[in-house]
């Protein structure tokens, strides 16, 4: 017990040692308290979806949703997942969560890490917004705009050149042109490839 104290305690992130049996926090670091914006003291005893909200984003009652995960690391599981959690604020944050369970002799023990990942996922957002951006712009220009890697194949292509295959990219991705158009011509457009390649 000495030694998980001053693992918890030293550990970087927020950590809570829950018991199964009457599903109350009975440990946290003070990593959890600044997490969840409360005194330590005050996040024991509490449930683990006490601070949380009452369904998650998928619409999942966050009280059944945790019972799953928690009996997935009882059964031997080490589930790591996505989890909204509200601060003492009323601000819900997004968070990573680890469960394991915990050995002991007489108790059903889980331990739960938490990252607040709010920046990751806002980043994560961002980058959706502008890969959106990329393809507005690539699907506007008039020109044959295409990727193909080292055999040919294609990765990619904009709307131009959808029109050229009378296909959806969906339908000319994983293909060459020799699927598309005669011989002579794929050849013809098989040796630009190479030209470029060599440029």
């Amino acid at each position: 017990e000495q030694r998980l104290a001053t693992f918890m305690a030293y550990a970087p992130d927020a950590i809570a040692i829950f018991d199964v049996d009457s599903f109350r926090c009975i440990e946290a670091n003070e990593q959890t308290a600044r997490l969840f914006g409360l005194e330590r003291n005050a996040l024991l005893e509490l449930s683990p979806v006490a601070r949380s909200p009452e369904r998650q984003p998928d619409g999942r009652l966050s009280e059944e949703a945790a019972r799953e995960k928690i009996q997935e690391a009882l059964d031997g599981g080490t589930p790591v997942f996505e989890w909204l959690h509200v601060k003492a604020s009323g601000e819900p944050f997004p968070c990573e969560v680890h469960l394991v369970r915990v050995p002991h002799a007489t108790r059903r023990l889980i331990r739960g890490s938490m990252v607040d990942i709010t920046e990751r996922k806002r980043l994560q957002e961002k980058l959706v917004e502008e890969r959106a951006l990329l393809r507005a712009l690539i699907d506007s220009i008039p020109d044959y705009i295409f990727v193909k890697d080292t055999g040919s194949v294609y990765l990619l292509c904009n709307k131009t050149t959808e029109g050229f295959f009378n296909a959806d990219e969906a339908e000319i991705v994983g293909h060459t042109d020799f699927d598309f158009v005669d011989r002579k011509t794929a050849e013809s457009f098989r040796a630009d490839d190479c030209a470029v390649l060599e440029a």
